[in-house]
């Protein structure tokens, strides 16, 4: 059923951009937009279906949790991020390929089928461009320039709405096809859809979020710059998390733009308590000691579908850095349900001081079949496990030494951790014949990973996708 509510899914999202080209196909035209040359109608439908695209992005937002629960954060940020860059190549280019710029009619006016442009549509198609381009070009490098993420954010949704604003507008006066009546109702309806998920993201999630505070009840430390954050419901919980999955934390204001994801490492259900395993990595997570008792927090989620899929027989889970929070959770789970099936569970640290110890988070002796391999770069005088870095080669030779095929189809295996580690481990294992579907990948940013087999198919699926709305875009020009 799961499976079968993704697809429909995906295939209302892949029809959502065609769906002014199938209008246009089945509706009868005026006679005044009879005629067009080819590289005219061309312009139009890259237009429209570019403008179709740029709405889609606001339902592909890991920030809507029936679909980031659905098919996990990486995968619906990687589409965000890759039909962004068809959107912006289809509107940009559509502009050059216009030749009834100017085209003038038998009395002196423009043509019945030239283009509406004039002084207003000109200019918000103008600064709607320029907008888009700034709009991906900023998203693509905000690593690279080392924005604050939230001042990024806020500039990310004002520019986004300036293109739809600016677009619509254009695309209302100086679209040919895209002003008729038909056509327009369908860019409104997009806009209100844009509508409603902005005023849920910005205005009813912090509203919700107002109603469910959360205090502070406890900070234990539990490795070197590793601390136990605990929250208790101070009325109404919000909904119990799944093993894996994380929150967005507020600290004393639902409608601060300040927001930190954390992953749930234990959790009653209903959630009245809350555990969140943070490591200190910048000014927020380095104060976490010395927050008062009380304090206030709001959450928003929980998120994520780092799941153990059900047909597993054989799990194998590696973790970098705080990327044992969510594979604690999972055990956990794992214990209290008293699962045979078999876990080699990979943990890797820079020191020994910054391991978590699992023993006294779990109890590990109700997983009857569970293998645990610990990890360092820098051992000490008395480190007694493994010494290395945790790469693809280390985690291949650790299934071999554990007996597990790769190749076998009960084996799954999960990643959580830094990016350089989950792309090595990712390459090595389906290089040795893993298969990509036995694959799940928890990063700790939603970049694409250039070498991740994972982001390598989102990119050939990507690539197929695009080409087909080229298709279909040259198919209806020359069509119509």
């Amino acid at each position: 059923m799961r499976q079968a509510f993704k697809l429909l899914l995906i295939g209302l999202y892949g029809l959502l951009p065609f769906v002014p080209l199938i209008l246009l196909a089945v509706m009868p035209l005026p006679s005044t937009h009879a005629g067009r040359p080819f590289r005219d109608d061309l312009a139009s439908a890259l237009a429209m279906t570019g403008f179709g695209l740029v709405f889609l992005e606001y339902l592909v937002i890991h920030r809507l949790r029936p679909v980031s629960n659905l098919f996990g954060c990486g995968p619906v940020m990687r589409m965000h991020q890759l039909f962004a860059r068809t959107a912006c190549l289809f509107l940009v280019a559509h502009p050059f390929l216009y030749s009834l710029w100017g085209t003038m009619g038998s009395t002196g006016g423009p043509a019945p089928r030239a283009l509406g442009i004039h002084g207003a549509s000109l200019l918000t198609g103008a600064l709607a461009w320029v907008s888009l381009i700034a709009l991906v070009m900023f998203a693509v490098h905000r690593h690279d320039s080392g924005k604050d993420y939230h001042r990024w954010r806020f500039w990310h949704a004002v520019l986004a709405l300036a293109v739809i604003g600016l677009g619509l507008h254009h695309t209302l006066h100086a679209g040919l096809y895209a002003s008729l009546p038909w056509i327009s109702a369908y860019w409104w309806a997009l806009l209100m859809v844009a509508v409603v998920v902005n005023l849920t993201i910005y205005l009813v999630m912090p509203l919700r979020q107002g109603v469910h505070p959360y205090a502070l009840t406890g900070v234990s430390q539990r490795a070197e710059q590793t601390w136990e954050l605990t929250l208790s419901a101070r009325g109404a919980p919000v909904v119990a998390p799944r093993p894996g999955q994380f929150f967005w934390l507020k600290h004393r204001s639902p409608w601060s733009r300040r927001d930190h994801p954390f992953s749930v490492m234990q959790s009653s259900s209903p959630a009245d308590r809350l555990h969140f395993l943070i490591r200190e990595a910048g000014p927020f997570t380095q104060s976490i000691p010395r927050l008062p008792q009380g304090d206030t927090f709001y959450l928003d989620g929980p998120y994520g579908d780092f799941q153990i899929p059900e047909q597993a027989q054989t799990v194998v889970l590696i973790a970098g850095g705080i990327g044992i929070a969510p594979v604690i959770h999972l055990l956990q789970d794992c214990a209290q349900r008293d699962d045979v099936r078999r876990f080699l569970v990979v943990v890797a640290a820079k020191t020994p001081a910054k391991h978590v110890d699992l023993a006294s988070c779990i109890p590990l002796s109700r997983i009857l079949h569970l293998s645990l391999v610990r990890v360092v770069e820098a051992p000490d005088p008395v480190w007694a496990d493994r010494v290395g870095r945790c790469d693809g080669t280390m985690v291949r030779s650790l299934c071999q030494e554990a007996g597990i095929s790769l190749v076998d189809p009960g084996v799954h295996v999960m990643i959580c951790g830094p990016t350089a580690m989950a792309d090595s481990v990712e390459r090595e294992l389906v290089r040795a014949g893993l298969p990509i579907v036995a694959l799940t990948t928890e990063r700790y940013q939603y970049d694409l990973g250039e070498r991740s087999p994972l982001a390598q198919r989102s990119v050939r699926q990507w690539w197929a996708i695009s080409l087909a709305m080229l298709m279909a875009s040259a198919g209806f020009a020359y069509l119509i």
